[in-house]
């Protein structure tokens, strides 16, 4: 079983995105950080397995700005980027497994949800 950190502000696309995972049939477990600094100072430190990173986590608006502090926490793993409008964006890490990032939209599904995180914590080896 797979233990996925959401970082994202919004408590709505938490919702969707545990439901999708659970009707997906995939044993992960999601657990909301509604701030980077809510995930860094989680009890005994971030535990995770994979992270979902949103690119607008306030009061950030770039993945280029969250990720030094997801790196500085001392995490290391992969990390899917994701995003509403992934025209035009770039992250990247010397640290951290790169995923994306990926369009929300291409999110919707089950099985979408399911074979993007699969995909993610394999890319991470």
């Amino acid at each position: 079983m797979a233990r996925i950190a959401l970082i994202d502000d919004d408590p709505v696309e938490a919702l969707i995105l545990r439901s999708l995972l659970e009707h997906s049939g995939a044993d992960h477990t999601l657990e909301h950080y509604a701030s980077v600094e809510a995930f860094t100072a989680a009890p005994g430190g971030p535990q995770a397995d994979l992270i979902i990173l949103d690119r607008r986590v306030p009061p950030w608006g770039r993945f280029s700005e969250t990720l030094p502090l997801i790196e500085a926490s001392g995490w290391r793993g992969p990390v899917l980027l994701i995003t509403a409008a992934p025209e035009g964006v770039t992250a990247s890490s010397d640290a951290l497994t790169l995923i994306g990032p990926v369009s929300k939209s291409d999110l919707l599904e089950p099985e979408a949800v399911a074979r993007t995180v699969g995909e993610a914590l394999a890319a991470a080896g």
